[in-house]
């Protein structure tokens, strides 16, 4: 992240903006689960709360540190917007969902307790479909200097 907002100040003309979206850990969410991407089986008849993910919260702070370092009033960039949301993912198998979390998401990972409860639900239903509840947010900044 470091090296990002290098490269902002580098190509950005003064009054130039950028956007920066990544996933959003608030601080003091510690190793609470509000924090996490949340999970959620989607069924016919209801959806079920199953878990959330595991990862570690000092890859964010760093980010966030560094954010804040650069929005300083002398400093070279200006926070306009700060949001935060949520972006759904769905995977229509436990293997899909799997399969996803271990490559495109290595840093976060799945109790096993988790596990067991999604892999329980999606043979008992194959039609359910799982969600990641992802929460990002959202900076745009103008370069002043």
């Amino acid at each position: 992240m470091g090296h990002a907002f290098d490269e902002i100040y580098r190509v950005l003309k003064p009054g130039g903006y950028a956007v920066d979206i990544r996933p959003y850990r608030p601080s003091g969410s510690g190793s609470c689960r509000s924090g996490r991407p949340q999970i959620t089986c989607i069924g016919n008849q209801c959806n079920t709360s199953v878990g959330a993910l595991q990862q570690k919260a000092d890859d964010f702070r760093y980010a966030d540190r560094l954010l804040a370092s650069r929005l300083r009033p002398k400093d070279q960039l200006q926070l306009l917007v700060h949001q935060t949301f949520y972006v759904a993912w769905y995977c229509r198998s436990f293997e899909v969902f799997d399969h996803f979390v271990s490559t495109e998401w290595q840093s976060l990972t799945l109790g096993q307790v988790d596990r067991h409860r999604i892999q329980a639900m999606t043979r008992q239903d194959s039609s359910i479909q799982i969600r990641i509840d992802m929460p990002v947010q959202m900076n745009v900044m103008q370069r002043i200097s």
